[in-house]
């Protein structure tokens, strides 16, 4: 499992571009042009980084906030000759900076108009070559450039011990109401089209150790093997996946706060198959025909290994995540939406950001077909 976190400081100069945008609007409607305007702006080391137990550290996006007034780009947002160094086991490393190619919507441009993807960009990465990240250790990363001094500290959590007792799995084949479209009746009204669709269901449930400071997901999956008829080798791919979720007494990510004592909650998890379908209309009506059968689904299933797997995550970096979203798009889309709140890091001195650890562990599993 990989993760790859990608946020970039350009949320930051919503709010911004947002006044800008509304004092605009007021300013056209008084048919006055206005030069020379000025954001005040507080230049800050961006700090981005995710550490993957078991994984090379190479994936940690260093770079700094810029006007809300200049075009956003890689380039400026890259600190020329910055310090960088990661400390773990009172060991001092210095990071190699190498620079991937992004297109250019990562930065929220749109795709041309004719679906020509944007020019690439390229953003800076540090890693540390040949050092993989250790759960159960702590790790410091400190930058200094121009004056200013930024600070973070991620801990690698443990999951060894999290699984508890034995998973139970349930095998469920029925149908499911599957809405393709709609019709006009003849007053006007709506009139959905749906098809029962058979399915192959199933339920993974596990008792899961929940720590505080963590956040818990519980995912579901199943690999299969095929031989590659030019080469002869054996390609492994994955045939269904499915993640924790909500609703009935089923849990979803669970994060859990700092502070809380530990406990056990049972995690559910899901995957489902459906008949693919085609529609037709055919002598003024729609007739519905499946491909496939339920039971080569079945048999895929049974020849795939089948895996469960948690994954733990600091809390920390799901608090960056979700209110840098939130300070980027408020309440509303619209210039004259409410605000939303500043993003919460947990980089310290001069700058912003986050620099966080998660750790995954898999176990196969056995289903009764």
């Amino acid at each position: 499992m990989y993760y790859s976190l990608k946020i970039t400081s350009r949320y930051l100069c919503s709010a911004a571009l947002a006044l800008l945008l509304a004092a605009g609007t007021v300013i056209t409607s008084c048919e006055q042009v206005v030069t020379n305007i000025t954001l005040p702006h507080e230049e800050r080391i961006v700090i981005e980084g995710l550490l993957e137990a078991g994984k090379p550290i190479d994936n940690i996006f260093i770079t700094r906030t810029q006007p809300p007034l200049e075009e956003t780009t890689p380039e400026k947002a890259y600190l020329q000759d910055a310090e960088v160094r990661i400390k773990v086991d009172n060991q001092i490393y210095t990071p190699e900076v190498r620079f991937d190619t992004l297109r250019q919507s990562y930065y929220g441009a749109p795709v041309v108009g004719n679906g020509t993807p944007p020019p690439a960009k390229f953003l800076p990465i540090y890693s540390v070559p040949g050092l993989r990240v250790q759960a159960g250790k702590t790790y410091q990363i400190t930058v200094r450039w121009q004056g200013k001094t930024a600070q973070a500290t991620a801990t690698i959590p443990t999951v060894e011990s999290s699984f508890l007792g034995e998973y139970k799995t349930k095998v469920t084949i029925d149908t499911v109401s599957f809405q393709f479209g709609g019709t006009r009746g003849p007053n006007g009204e709506f009139i959905p089209l749906t098809a029962n669709t058979p399915r192959i269901l199933i339920n993974l449930e596990a008792p899961i150790r929940l720590r505080p400071g963590l956040a818990h997901d519980l995912i579901m999956y199943a690999r299969d093997t095929v031989t590659n008829r030019t080469t002869g080798r054996i390609d492994t791919f994955v045939t269904a996946i499915g993640r924790s979720s909500g609703g009935n007494n089923a849990q979803s990510s669970i994060i859990v706060p700092q502070g809380v004592s530990e406990r056990t909650a049972t995690m559910r998890v899901a995957v489902e198959r459906r008949l693919e379908f085609n529609t037709n209309f055919i002598g003024g009506q729609i007739v519905v025909t499946y491909r496939g059968s339920l039971e080569e689904i079945r048999e895929q299933f049974r020849r795939a290994k089948w895996y469960y797997a948690l994954v733990i995550t600091e809390t920390s970096y799901f608090d960056w995540l979700n209110s840098s979203s939130s300070a980027r798009f408020g309440a509303g889309t619209t210039p004259f939406s409410a605000g939303g709140t500043n993003p919460v890091w947990n980089v310290s001195g001069d700058g912003i950001g986050i620099f966080a650890g998660t750790s995954g562990i898999e176990r196969p599993i056995q289903i009764q077909w």
